[in-house]
């Protein structure tokens, strides 16, 4: 029976329970916030001796402060069994991302840094995890990875021993000399662990499969260290060598440090060389793969010590060999990604050969100290254009075709502001009368009551201007040059004083940059705390290709990947011939949209992608035609969706405006563009974009 209150803390709901233990979610009205309860079931609340231990050890848990560590906030004694209260996590665990397949290797970075940041952390205080899984790996709701669960399998288990130690763990990720329990574990322990991690996060499969967890046990053991190339043969040798390291039967050679092994993970995902050649310390063959061979005594009897310690300890389900056991986890229920089911479409028959992607041509623009004059036909009276009709929070579109820009209301009339062409991209309403825009490497805002484009502020010493983004509290501003990202104070007096690549991380304000990888554009969360980036990365194979990354920037320290996608997660069908996303948009929470590459410049196949279910899916809104969408956009409130549309199948590649409800695709909707009342497509290959305005 679910528990009405554990202490103080009011009981909301069970978020899961296994053999050991149940978590709740519940709320603290003293500090008036969510946290999580775990309580262990164990007969160790009523022993003292049990009770001091765990008192001990949970105040050593609570004291590791680390950005990377689950916090715990409290511990106590609760009927008959102890319980420790942690931070509520809502992004799910490892296991739950694992599920939808492996990861790449930049999105086993993601993971792996973190982590390992953490582990060290804990190391340099003489604690070591020993239950390094992805059930342990738990995600917030912005998709940073934490290491939950210090020491607390052994602080809910105070009666199974072996020879007067605990020998705890998961058997898919225990180190050799964790199992047979002759020597003090160290940090290398949970080296070990983290490389089997890695090697799951690499291929979907854990390196180690038994049909009982003694026979993954002795693997441990005895086998040689697992090929990565068994399961991903296109995966470069050095991710091999990391994993030989790691994973070393000998523990004097492996990484002596978890963040050595992160290290040697990032050079091997940016293509540089890993710090040092791994000495390897591997098993030969096992005795028990030959036919008619045993394997030794003592492999058995280790392993079976430590099945029967693993068994006291509360490990009663094996669960799938490819997967971990289940876990309790603290997130709570993901959110949907749409209001109903999207459900995929299927890949037609044949599928069409992408054109080429355009030659990129550099940008060419005026002296910054004279921003360019831009040439504009001011309406005899905008107010046609304005108003009208809201639908998802927006009445009125800003539309990018041909280097110019136009207002569309929804009911179609359409009103050309700018006749200049240009580089123009990069629009983000400031306010329901205020837009702005780049063009060349100037920023330039203008008014719905009068269109006069008013240069903001210009960059030199840089090639190209990408983007420029500022918080929707208007504090801060995202500032991508020559593909690389800064952030800073949004102050323009002084951004006008450092508007050069080398002056801004001198600015009074500046808060960070991001230099790892190459950026094209970038959208805030809706709380200022986290940035999306579209950005080209290595994806193996000597091959390059485009990537949504989640950044979470820390001022005065750096900016740091949270999350990756879509790598692999999902099935896209252009994406191997053509790795390119063409636009990506976010609604500040959890919903992103994007488009991939296939024809005239920018139109291919549209997906959803759902960070808090971290899945994703092919959506086809227009059913006459199986291809193809371009510059996708939310609507303010994050209900409807605009894009443009052009039929693979038509000849003369028409372009179709349109904007509709989200909660309704993929429920057989026949939807109608907008009755636009001018020619706004110049051509069918042109560059194009969309910023719905917040309605006023």
């Amino acid at each position: 029976m679910q528990p009405e209150r554990i202490g103080r803390y009011e009981i909301l709901e069970l978020l899961g329970r296994g053999g050991q233990a149940a978590v709740y979610r519940a709320y603290d009205p003293t500090m008036q916030r969510e946290v999580a309860i775990k309580v262990l079931t164990t007969t160790a609340a009523v022993d003292e001796k049990a009770r001091q231990r765990f008192e001990r050890e949970a105040h050593t848990i609570a004291a590791l402060e680390h950005p990377n560590i689950v916090p715990v906030y409290d511990f106590g004694a609760y009927d008959d069994g102890l319980y420790i209260v942690m931070r509520l996590m809502k992004g799910g665990t490892l296991a739950d991302r694992l599920a939808h397949g492996p990861l790449n290797p930049a999105e086993a970075l993601e993971v792996v840094r973190p982590i390992a940041a953490a582990l060290d952390a804990a190391h340099k205080r003489g604690i070591v995890h020993r239950d390094i899984k992805p059930g342990n790996i738990l995600f917030d709701e912005y998709g940073a990875a934490y290491l939950s669960d210090f020491g607390i399998a052994r602080l809910g288990d105070a009666t199974a021993s072996l020879t007067g130690s605990l020998i705890l763990g998961t058997p898919h990720y225990m180190s050799p000399e964790q199992i047979q329990g002759n020597v003090p574990l160290d940090g290398r322990s949970d080296v070990y662990a983290l490389g089997a991690l890695l090697f799951q996060m690499l291929t979907g499969h854990v390196p180690y499969e038994g049909d009982t967890p003694a026979q993954a046990l002795v693997k441990h053991l005895q086998e040689p260290i697992p090929r990565l190339a068994d399961y991903r043969p296109a995966l470069p040798e050095a991710y091999q060598a990391i994993i030989d390291r790691a994973m070393a039967k000998d523990r004097e050679a492996r990484y002596p440090t978890a963040g050595a092994l992160a290290a040697d993970l990032e050079a091997a995902v940016t293509d540089r060389p890993l710090a040092s050649a791994p000495t390897l310390a591997m098993a030969p063959p096992a005795a028990g793969r030959r036919a008619g061979k045993r394997l030794p005594w003592w492999a058995w009897a280790a392993a079976g010590l430590a099945v029967l310690a693993l068994v006291g300890a509360g490990w009663a389900l094996w669960g799938r060999r490819t997967s971990p056991p289940p876990t309790p986890t603290l997130a709570a229920s993901p959110t949907a990604l749409v209001k109903t089911s999207l459900p995929v479409a299927a890949a037609t028959t044949a599928v069409p050969t992408p054109s080429p992607p355009p030659t990129p041509t550099p940008t060419v623009a005026t002296s910054p100290t004279s921003p360019p004059t831009p040439t504009f036909t001011p309406a005899a009276s905008p107010t046609p254009a304005l108003g009208g009709k809201v639908l998802g929070g927006t009445d009125l579109l800003a539309v990018l075709s041909g280097g110019d820009l136009w207002f569309v209301s929804l009911d179609g009339h359409a009103q050309r502001i700018t006749t200049d062409g240009g580089d123009k991209h990069g629009l983000e309403w400031l306010s329901p009368d205020r837009l702005l825009y780049l063009n060349g490497k100037c920023v330039f805002t203008l008014t719905t009551a009068d269109p006069t484009p008013q240069p903001l502020v210009c960059f030199r010493n840089t090639d190209s201007l990408d983007a420029f983004r500022i918080s929707p509290d208007g504090k801060r501003v995202a500032i991508v040059l020559d593909n690389k990202l800064y952030i800073a104070d949004y102050d323009l007096k002084a951004l006008s004083n450092y508007r050069d690549p080398d002056l801004l991380p001198q600015m009074p304000g500046f808060c960070a940059r991001f230099v790892a990888d190459t950026i094209h554009e970038v959208r805030w969360s809706a709380d200022g705390s986290r940035l999306a980036a579209r950005v080209t990365v290595p994806i193996g194979g000597g091959r390059a290709g485009d990537q949504i990354e989640i950044l979470n920037p820390v001022c005065g320290q750096g900016i740091y990947r949270q999350h990756t996608f879509p790598g692999n997660r999902f099935p896209m069908r252009t994406y191997n011939q053509v790795p390119r996303i063409t636009a990506f948009d976010w609604d500040g929470d959890k919903q992103f949209v994007f488009t991939l590459y296939w024809r005239n410049l920018s139109f291919g196949d549209m997906y959803l992608y759902s960070r808090g279910t971290y899945t994703g899916e092919r959506i086809q809104p227009i059913q006459t035609s199986d291809c193809c969408y371009a510059a996708p956009a939310w609507s303010p409130d994050g209900t409807y969706l605009s894009f443009f549309f052009q039929d693979i199948n038509d000849p003369k590649g028409k372009i179709f405006l349109y904007h509709i409800p989200a909660g309704t695709i993929g429920a057989g909707v026949n939807y109608k563009p907008l009755p636009l009342d001018a020619p706004i497509f110049p051509s069918p290959r042109t560059y194009l974009e969309i910023a719905p305005r917040p309605a006023p």
